[in-house]
């Protein structure tokens, strides 16, 4: 679970403004480096159980298999040598998955590049390996009904027509699936969904191989007892085919996701720090608070217009009213949903407005606004500058209305604000719902929520992977933390202890009603 761990002392006084803009900065730096160096433990716990293991597995097996089946065609050993050879299968069948274990969902371009080979493989086994297989197969129908694949005799027409078949289909597997991934490569899916596909796309080949081809193969030739060895670990394969065909069909995507957790769990990486190590890739710190410094935008709350706030739809001329900011000098980060209740909302805002104004003596509020703050031309950067805007504002301000446990973005948001060096105390959570917070959260699933771009919501749920694990981890999470009503001229005052069980995922959380 991600381990967020509070700091009152520093949250307090960045909130009473004793900071500077450069003691923000160096705070943000070295959140960034703390976060890269748990990206990089992440994922050595990962990759390197998964390489090491899954090349054991194939490539020994590989060898194995080819081996056997050139001895057996030069009869330069035993005749067992063509059953054999299927032992390697076995092996080499199990190390293909777990190697695609060591790929992580923010690896883009290793992913793209993986695939690719895969693909490229494929269709060249597909072309000239599998497809001269069928010519040798019709040339034995054409010339007396003769078995190229085993035997010497000729064999009776219908076996030849069958050897035919499955070799034909044995083709077709290969084609097809090297057809199935280079046609999500044209789609240029997000990689993270890439990866997904290609674990069921596997699924897909292990089972019509289980099930078609290999069953034909072995059924044809029961009647030839010189290679009843040959059949028995033919069907052995065809099994654990089946089984792990039927697996990664239904649960592949899952079963990538659990795993992985499973062996950060275990190296104890699981943590919002390596989340947001998915988010800002391989930047160094000095380009992203370069980035961050250029990017990063405050805008008055009076220029902020009700048109503008009722519209869901984005406008870069509002970028217009934003100026750049100082790290530490804007009041909040304003979180919402643009599917929420306009006039709900609007409202909700103006009320914040009214209370910060009788807190600081008339001063009128700074806030970040993602329609506002975010280059709608350049939604990239704004991405990975999420923590650094998160860091850069002395609040969080949650407007939570009837669909903002909808959107991953805004949840996301709430986790990477806490790792940041910021508290709970921080977070001022604002109702601008006709329902009570019980309500809205006992529908809330996070498999539901979406983002406005197909490209967002993979980041977001690479993220979320990284720093909980699963979706119904990063569920619990949020349930914690949105768990107790509020008013809209009530603030929530959250304090949560991580020495109560460790993490967000097992402390304990507190909460007192209040005016912030």
């Amino acid at each position: 679970m991600a381990k967020v761990e509070p700091n009152p002392g520093r949250a307090a006084k960045a909130r009473k403004g004793s900071l500077d803009e450069e003691q923000v900065k160096f705070l943000i730096n070295k959140k960034l480096e703390r976060s890269k160096e748990a990206g990089q433990k992440r994922r050595w716990a990962i990759v390197f159980p998964s390489l090491c293991l899954g090349l054991a597995l194939f490539v020994p097996g590989g060898i194995w298999f080819l081996v056997c089946k050139i001895l057996a065609a030069l009869d330069a050993g035993p005749k067992a040598f063509a059953g054999l050879a299927w032992v390697g299968g076995w092996t080499g069948a199990a190390g293909i998955p777990i190697l695609l274990l060591s790929l992580l969902p923010e690896d883009v371009e290793l992913i793209r590049s993986v695939v690719k080979v895969i693909a490229g493989v494929f269709a060249f086994i597909a072309t000239p390996g599998a497809f001269s297989l069928v010519i040798l197969a019709i040339m034995g129908r054409l010339d007396g009904c003769k078995d190229q694949f085993g035997m010497d005799d000729t064999v009776p027409c219908w076996y030849a027509d069958v050897v035919i078949t499955w070799v034909s289909l044995f083709a077709a597997s290969y084609m097809g699936m090297a057809g199935l991934l280079f046609s999500k490569l044209r789609e240029g899916v997000p990689a993270r969904e890439l990866l997904n596909y290609t674990w069921t796309c596997l699924g897909r080949w292990y089972f019509f191989l289980a099930v078609f081809v290999f069953p034909l193969a072995s059924v044809v030739r029961l009647s030839f007892e010189n290679i009843n060895l040959d059949i028995g670990f033919l069907l052995i394969l065809c099994v654990e085919l089946l089984t792990i065909g039927a697996v990664l069909m239904a649960r592949g995507p899952k079963l990538r996701e659990r795993l992985q957790a499973y062996l950060a769990e275990r190296g104890e990486t699981l943590s919002m720090a390596a989340g947001i190590s998915s988010l800002i890739g391989d930047k160094s710190e000095e380009d992203l608070m370069d980035l961050a410094s250029k990017v990063f935008m405050g805008v008055p709350v009076d220029l902020v217009e009700e048109e503008a706030m009722k519209k869901n739809t984005p406008d870069p001329e509002l970028n217009k009213f934003a100026d750049k900011a100082k790290f530490g000098k804007v009041d909040a980060f304003l979180s919402h949903s643009w599917r929420d209740d306009p006039d709900l909302k609007w409202d909700g805002v103006q009320q914040y407005r009214n209370d910060f104004k009788a807190a600081n003596n008339g001063k009128e509020p700074v806030v970040w606004i993602d329609k506002f703050c975010i280059d709608q031309n350049n939604i990239d950067d704004s991405l990975v500058c999420l923590p650094m805007s998160l860091a850069g504002c002395k609040k969080l301000v949650v407007f939570l209305g009837q669909t903002y446990l909808s959107r991953l973005w805004c949840l996301v948001e709430l986790f990477v604000f806490l790792e940041m060096d910021k508290d709970v105390e921080d977070i001022e959570i604002r109702n601008v719902s006709s329902r009570a917070i019980e309500d809205i959260l006992s529908t809330f699933d996070a498999n539901d929520a979406d983002c406005y771009l197909r490209e967002e919501k993979a980041k977001m749920l690479t993220l979320i992977e990284a720093g909980f694990g699963s979706l119904e981890k990063f569920n619990d999470a949020v349930k914690r933390i949105l768990s107790c009503s509020v008013t809209e001229s009530d603030g929530l005052i959250m304090r949560f202890d991580s020495s109560k069980g460790g993490g967000m995922g097992g402390g304990k959380l507190t909460v007192e009603q209040g005016k912030l």
